[in-house]
């Protein structure tokens, strides 16, 4: 009888490590598609922020009005172009906000689409109030606090983006 039970226990034991090697190659697997994963999702998150910190540099409320350029139409062919790059980025922060596993990243992605929109627009007026030789400080002084409010939240999820890629939960 010990040989039988002997066999009983080498069988089960075999089968033990037969399944377990499978197992334990199948979970090291899935842990480095994760990490692929997640690098892949950082790298497309990545380029909506840069996206974002490129579009802000160029509608910096200081800077447009600085570069005004008083030619006919020369203005509203270059706010069309802002206008176009604003609303794409916008989908692509909404995207962001409505499907990414961090809650951090899709708060501050929303947060940014809102205030990318009003930078945009509130430098826009800037812009052409100065063109048509309109003094309002108010509008100057709304296009810089928008500005400078969607350039922090930019910061933000650049941080929050980076932190999602390294698997930290957020």
């Amino acid at each position: 009888m010990p040989t039988d039970m002997e066999e009983v226990l080498t069988a089960l034991l075999s089968g033990f490590v037969g399944g377990l090697i499978p197992a334990a190659v199948t979970y090291l697997q899935l842990r480095t598609d994760r990490r692929h994963h997640l690098q892949e999702r950082q790298w497309d998150d990545a380029q909506v922020v840069a996206e974002a910190e490129v579009l802000l540099g160029d509608i910096d409320p200081i800077r447009r009005t600085m570069n005004l350029n008083p030619t006919p139409g020369a203005e509203d062919q270059l706010w069309a172009d802002f206008d176009r790059r604003r609303d794409e980025l916008r989908g692509r922060l909404k995207t962001i906000s409505a499907g990414h596993r961090s809650k951090q990243v899709r708060n501050l992605a929303d947060t940014l689409a809102t205030e990318v929109f009003n930078a945009s627009n509130s430098a826009k007026w800037a812009v052409f109030d100065m063109l048509h030789n309109k003094n309002n400080p108010q509008w100057m002084d709304t296009a810089r606090e928008n500005h400078s409010a969607a350039t922090a939240t930019v910061a933000r999820l650049k941080s929050a983006v980076q932190a999602a890629g390294s698997g930290k939960k957020g």
